[in-house]
This record gives C-alpha cells, sequence and structure tokens, in this order.
C-alpha cells in the first residue's frame, strides 16, 4: 500500500472511531516521512500530527505528548506562533496537558492561542471558538466555574451570529451554556436555555432525534431538581 492510499484509508478508518487499526497506518507514514524527508519537514510534521490525534483518542497520552510537542515547537521555528497551523498544534497540545492532569500548562497553552486568535482579527473564526471550548474545559476543571460559563457564553454570542441561531452547532453551544449554568447554580436561566434549544430542535430536527431526546432528558432531569427544592 502507498503513502497515500494508507492515509487515505486511516482517514476512513477514524471517521468510524477504528482508531486501533488507523494508528498503525498513521505511524508507517510518520516514519516513512522521517526516513526520507527529515524530522522537520511540513509532510512529517502533518504525518507526525495525525498519528499523535490517534495516540490521544486511544487514551495513549504520554506517547501522543512529545509528538505534539515536536509539532508545536518545529511549526512555531518555520511559520511562526501565529500561523494558524501552530495555533492547531498548539490547541492539540493544551488538550493533550489537560489529559495528562497539568491543567496550568494546558490553560497557559489554550489561552495563548486564543489571545493570539484575537490580536489577528480571528477571535471569530470556528478554530478560535473550537480554542475556546477546550479553554473553558480546562478551566472548569480547574474549578473556575463562573469564567468557564462566561467562555461558553461567548462561544454562543459569536456562533448566534455568525452561524445563524438555527445550526446545529450553535444549538450544542447554547446546551453547553445551559449545563455550565447549572454547576453555577443558575437553574432557572439554565431551564429557559433548555427550553428554547428543545424547541428548535423538535421543530429542525423532531422528537426522535437523539439531540432532541438527551436536551429532553436534561430539562426533565432539571424539572424535577427544580420541584425537589420547592
Amino acid at each position: 500500500m502507498t503513502v497515500n492510499a494508507k492515509g487515505e484509508v486511516a482517514e476512513r478508518l477514524e471517521q468510524v472511531g477504528r482508531y486501533e487499526e488507523a494508528l498503525q497506518l498513521r505511524s508507517d507514514v510518520a516514519a516513512h516521512m522521517r526516513r526520507q524527508l527529515g524530522t522537520d519537514d511540513p509532510s512529517t510534521l502533518t504525518a507526525e500530527g495525525f498519528e499523535a490525534f490517534d495516540l490521544d483518542r486511544l487514551g495513549r497520552y504520554r506517547e501522543a505528548l512529545p509528538l505534539f510537542e515536536h509539532v508545536l515547537n518545529s511549526r512555531t521555528d518555520a511559520l511562526g506562533p501565529d500561523h494558524e497551523l501552530t495555533l492547531l498544534a498548539t490547541e492539540w497540545l493544551g488538550c493533550t496537558l489537560r489529559s495528562l492532569g497539568d491543567l496550568p500548562g494546558s490553560r497557559r497553552l489554550l489561552q495563548d492561542a486564543v489571545d493570539r486568535y484575537e490580536r489577528q482579527g480571528a477571535g471569530e473564526t470556528e478554530d478560535c471558538m473550537k480554542t475556546t471550548s477546550h479553554l473553558a474545559t480546562t478551566l472548569f476543571q480547574l474549578g473556575e466555574m463562573t469564567e468557564s460559563c462566561e467562555f461558553r457564553k461567548h462561544i454562543s454570542d459569536v456562533r448566534n451570529r455568525t452561524l445563524g441561531p438555527d445550526d446545529p452547532t450553535t444549538l450544542r453551544s447554547l446546551e453547553n451554556v445551559a449545563n455550565a449554568l447549572q454547576w453555577i447554580d443558575e437553574v432557572d436561566e439554565a431551564k429557559l436555555i433548555y427550553e428554547n434549544v428543545l424547541a428548535k430542535r423538535v421543530r429542525l430536527f423532531g422528537m426522535d432525534h437523539p439531540d432532541t431526546q438527551r436536551t429532553s432528558e436534561r430539562l426533565s432531569a432539571i424539572d424535577q431538581h427544580l420541584e425537589t427544592d420547592t
């Protein structure tokens, strides 16, 4: 199987969650690139990023860590800290550090990436929103619930403007806001958001859609919580 074919097969395997099989192909491609092109060639770095991605998905974070570090350092040296590929590598490494329990390190990297997006006028792009979402998760795990919730609200507001109020990604962001509000005991506000999301999902996807069912279950749980408190 050629290098290109291995990459294509690996991508299809990843799309269906077969990361163990995809990893073997990604590792073969990365090894080939290192031998043929060198360790810092852009194609090698791309191959290593995919290999590390599969390791991360398999929970093999310590094996993914040095690969992500190498990709980030090389991207920074070759392209600069503000390049889109460097910022993507920063996001990946920040998430892996969080998975390994290095929450301060994760926060530092993800906040730096968000700041760089904003300084170059890309603060409302979907790439920045994904990084901001990861930052919110790290803050949540650090116990900084209110700040995490504010980031979730910001993401929802941006996606509402850029993607539209009925976009599935916008609705997921709204649901994340409601979930965050519950953690800071803003249950009434969370309920209003869940009701809004549920109404839109019923209209757009029907009552039997998995996302609609999940929102309905979360709304029911809030109602039961409020009834118990009263």
